[in-house]
């Protein structure tokens, strides 16, 4: 969801509860939101809408409750479909190779352990990997380590290491 996209769904959950989301106190916590939901799909900004509407008063965080309402659209999404669907297309966004972030760790033996992640930016991947995104893994002390099939992934990631 990109800046535009949000604002105008700000501007929604505002109106839900009679505010106006522009006020300058307002602006504030819209800024500090953006990070949280670049990576959220803008298709799921209807669902995220009706989500609002079942809350008595607004969020007072705002970032969360949308991260919640969108990871809750995603399960659905997940959930409805089609058991038909070939699972093994491509897929995928531009952080990910067909749904798949490969980040690494090195263990207390001194041995580097590479392991796939269902990638948490398109939630394109197989349900039985953990799904998180590349700033996650970062944060969780693993080094992004795409192979070398896919260079493109690697121009976007400085610290690619191709095997």
């Amino acid at each position: 969801m990109n800046e535009q996209q949000f604002l105008g769904l700000w501007k929604n959950i505002h109106a839900i509860f009679g505010m106006d989301g522009m006020g300058s106190n307002r602006l504030e916590a819209f800024n500090s939101c953006l990070d949280r939901v670049s990576h959220i799909a803008p298709e799921a900004g209807d669902f995220i809408l009706e989500r609002f509407r079942d809350f008595d008063r607004l969020p007072l965080n705002m970032g969360k409750a949308v991260q919640d309402a969108y990871d809750l659209w995603r399960s659905r999404q997940k959930r409805n479909r089609q058991p038909t669907e070939n699972l093994f297309k491509r897929k995928g966004c531009e952080r990910c190779i067909d749904g798949y972030i490969y980040a690494s760790r090195t263990s207390g033996g001194g041995y580097e352990y590479v392991y796939p992640f269902g990638c948490g930016h398109c939630g394109q991947g197989n349900d039985s990997f953990p799904e998180m995104t590349r700033e996650q893994l970062s944060r969780a002390g693993y080094v992004i380590r795409m192979p070398l099939e896919s260079p493109e992934v690697c121009e976007i990631e400085t610290s690619c290491r191709e095997y």
